[in-house]
């Protein structure tokens, strides 16, 4: 066994901290935080979210700030860029979270689109045992390309999707770095209230497919300097109007 299978093997903890609201430029700053100053930097990390403030919507780091602006019809929202991927998310109705795959972890030496499938089938997973029946949409065929716009809009390959009417219940985007693998999830939730133990199914599912055992922990203290200096980015015009 070599020395990133054994590291990988030695992380068995899934770290699901408290849930938290906040506006959405303190939701990007805290994820970015996660990923890059945690404390115990080989565990996985899982949290759930809310939103504070104005309407809340994200988009993703390589959109136009100006295009993004265009499709959002709603009186002064909130808009961040997001340090992943993707496309526009209105965040007023749906259940959001994270998860950070450190670089010791197996997950993060997958192709991204792998570990969007595994980790989609385990919300496909949870959700349907909570009542709510979903699959993946299926893998687009070879030669069809397609670029980010507003997510929700139509389902990309490896979706959860509604298997009746094909509609898009959740999508995700990925960043990687040298501190390792941040996904960011959206879960559509204007089709009925989530039962209250839906946290608990869909970690209980990440857990299996991640090989690691769940650990609630409390919210982490960050460098104080880092900490300041990052929200304030996420809030800047600087960041969100770079493009």
């Amino acid at each position: 066994m070599d020395a990133l299978a054994i590291s990988s093997a030695l992380n068995r903890s899934m770290h699901i901290l408290p849930d938290r609201s906040a506006n959405a430029f303190d939701n990007m700053a805290e994820d970015l935080l996660l990923l890059e100053d945690y404390p115990e930097p080989e565990a996985v990390r899982f949290r759930h979210y809310g939103w504070t403030g104005p309407p809340a919507f994200t988009f993703g780091y390589s959109q136009r700030y100006d295009w993004v602006l265009e499709q959002i019809d709603v009186p002064d929202p909130q808009v961040c860029r997001r340090p992943t991927g993707g496309g526009i998310v209105d965040h007023r109705q749906d259940w959001t979270y994270s998860i950070v795959f450190p670089g010791s972890h197996r997950f993060y030496q997958m192709d991204v689109s792998q570990v969007y499938n595994k980790v989609h089938q385990a919300l496909a997973n949870a959700l349907t045992k909570s009542g709510l029946p979903t699959k993946l949409a299926p893998k687009r065929e070879k030669g069809k390309a397609s670029r980010p716009t507003v997510c929700f809009e139509k389902a990309e390959p490896c979706d959860v999707i509604d298997p009746t009417t094909k509609t898009k219940i959740a999508g995700a985007a990925l960043k990687r770095n040298r501190h390792g693998l941040l996904l960011q999830g959206s879960i559509i939730q204007n089709l009925k209230q989530f039962p209250s133990q839906f946290k608990k199914t869909f970690t209980t599912e990440l857990s299996q497919i991640t090989n690691t055992h769940t650990q609630e922990k409390p919210w982490p203290n960050f460098p104080p300097e880092k900490e300041k200096t990052t929200r304030r980015d996420y809030a800047s015009n600087t960041w969100n109007q770079r493009r």
